[in-house]
């Protein structure tokens, strides 16, 4: 099998379009595997099975001839899936539609000076005050 992905791999690389349907119907199911063995997502696996193959066509010059064509394709894939993870952890989740504003104010130890100061600067901020600043700026 793996002589047949280079193959594959080869006349991918002189733009054979049917070498690649042939390549994704043999492949697709191991690198969803793998991708799921990383992220435990369903949805996310799918997603990095597409970007796979994408890169496999747009990448095809990349692959050298006589290498392990299934090895490079796994590598793909698992690159992708880490980056996947590393993207995700800086992401905020917000639980049952909460703000962000709210999720710190209820669990944050600074909760209540944080509290008092959004309000004293909506006061400070207040209508009234921002026309009396421009009054005094203008007479200046």
């Amino acid at each position: 099998m793996n002589n047949e992905i280079n193959l594959l791999l080869i006349d991918i690389k002189n733009s054979n379009d049917a070498s690649f349907e042939i390549l994704f119907k043999r492949m697709h199911k191991p690198v969803f595997a793998l991708a799921f063995s990383i992220l435990g997502d369903k949805s996310l696996a799918e997603d990095v099975v597409q970007e796979t193959f994408i890169r496999i066509k747009t990448k095809s010059n990349l692959y050298k001839e006589g290498t392990n064509g299934a090895a490079w394709i796994f590598q793909i894939a698992r690159n992708l899936s880490l980056n996947l993870i590393k993207k995700r952890k800086f992401e905020v989740t917000l639980e049952n539609n909460k703000s962000l504003e709210e999720l710190f104010i209820k669990h944050s130890p600074w909760a209540i000076n944080l509290k008092n100061l959004i309000l004293a600067w909506k006061s400070f901020c207040s209508k009234k005050h921002l026309q009396s600043l421009m009054k005094t700026s203008v007479k200046l």
